[in-house]
């Protein structure tokens, strides 16, 4: 009877474990403020900011040639409670058309963020701790870009919709959200569905009072 009662409450153990890992390995993540030398996830919104290099490019938008620009940026917006976040503003320092093999941008006009502000919404994929760019309320997150090509300027718009990798950089106390091969392609006003190529790298840091760094977990 004894070794009974014993064997039951190993199993029960060995369940809860079970449980307490499987909860812990499908948490949804979260953003953590570092104050005071402390990591805490964050219990308001908190500024950021960002400085990028990316590269978009429309590659569906003529006989299977590229319209593609790349860039230097910066921009600002909030990191929140629940693995939400915010971009209010992102504008380019420098474009030049991208360095492909053929581009039918010749020369970079113009380029905007389009309706502002852009939601942020970290989740799991795995072991990865990714970000979707979604609707902040004010329609499809996109950029809208203009090329002196051939044929004269040409106006294109492809959505944001896409996913990073977010990797926490800790010795410079911020998060690096990468577009990579995971990345969506997402629609162009040019090329169509599917056409947007989203390249390069944001490199986001509070810019609160009192926050030191920031990560995901």
């Amino acid at each position: 009877m004894k070794s009974m009662r014993i064997a039951l409450v190993t199993i029960v153990a060995v369940f809860a474990f079970s449980a307490v890992a499987a909860s812990s390995a499908f948490a949804s993540p979260e953003w953590y403020a570092k104050k005071a030398g402390v990591f805490a996830k964050v219990s308001k919104a908190t500024k950021m900011n960002f400085e990028s290099k990316f590269e978009l490019s429309d590659t569906k938008y003529s006989a299977g040639i590229p319209l593609a620009v790349a860039c230097t940026g910066e921009g600002s917006g909030e990191i929140n409670v629940g693995g939400k976040g915010a971009i209010s503003l992102f504008k380019v320092t420098r474009c030049e058309p991208a360095k492909v093999e053929l581009n039918w941008c010749q020369k970079f006009e113009t380029a905007s963020m389009q309706n502002a502000p852009w939601g942020l919404e970290l989740y799991k994929e795995g072991s990865e701790i990714r970000e979707r760019i979604v609707s902040g309320g004010s329609g499809t997150p996109a950029w809208r870009f203009t090329c002196d090509t051939v044929s004269g300027i040409v106006a294109d718009e492809c959505n944001a919709t896409t996913s990073t990798l977010m990797t926490n950089n800790v010795s410079g106390g911020l998060v690096e959200a990468a577009f990579e091969k995971k990345s969506a392609k997402t629609q162009c006003s040019q090329g169509g569905k599917e056409a947007g190529e989203w390249k390069g790298v944001l490199k986001l840091k509070a810019n609160e009072t009192g926050v030191e760094a920031i990560k995901v977990e």
